[in-house]
Parts: structure tokens; sequence; C-alpha cells
């Protein structure tokens, strides 16, 4: 299924968008009900056009913190210091392995480095 949310030109608005990210899998909107912080992870998702994979969710995240007030104090504080949170991070790492999941995220380092200019 092709998002519309991840065309360059969309028309749609955050909520309707919103509304087709948690229409793809349903643990999108739990994960939120668990730790409310997602869903500023989920409105990265949104604006930005990022897609769930894993080269996404890190600069989704990398969004989240440098392009909002936000930041990384709180990002930590909701995320890393949250047990519902971690589960579910170390859930999905689980999910796509744990050195894989590594791997893919030091490989998109340098468009970490391109998101952290453009914030």
């Amino acid at each position: 299924m092709e998002l519309p949310y991840l065309k360059q030109n969309c028309e749609l608005t955050l909520n309707e968008g919103l509304k087709i990210h948690y229409s793809v899998n349903s643990s999108f909107k739990n994960n939120v009900e668990i730790v409310p912080a997602f869903y500023n992870h989920d409105i990265a998702h949104v604006l930005f056009g990022l897609s769930t994979i894993v080269e996404h969710e890190s600069l989704a995240d990398t969004r989240v913190i440098f392009g909002t007030n936000w930041g990384f104090r709180k990002y930590i504080n909701d995320y890393l210091k949250n047990p519902e949170a971690l589960k579910i991070i170390m859930q999905i790492f689980k999910e796509v392995g744990y050195i894989k999941g590594f791997f893919i995220s030091f490989k998109t380092f340098p468009n970490i480095i391109r998101v952290i200019i453009d914030c």
C-alpha cells in the first residue's frame, strides 16, 4: 500500500495523515495509548513523509529531538526512562534483529546529520 503522506506534494491534513498512519498497523495507535510520547514521533512520520522502515525511524526521532521544542532531554526522559517505552523499543529491535538494527541505524548516520543541519 502506497501511503499518500509519503509523497512530497501530499495534500492531506495532519489529522488525515495520522489516521492513515494508524490504519496501517494497529500497534502504532496502541503504542501511543501506552506511551503518549510516541504521538510526537508519529507526527514526524506524517509531516516529513517517513515510512516505518528502520532507517526512517531514526530520522523521525532526530526530527522530533532537533526540530521541535521537545529536545534531547525530554526525549530521553519520555523514551529511555519510561519502562513501557523501552519494552516497545526493544520489541522492535528484537523483531528486526539487534545487530541488524544497529548496523542499519549506523548506516543512516549521514542522513541523520543532514536532518540535524536541516533542523
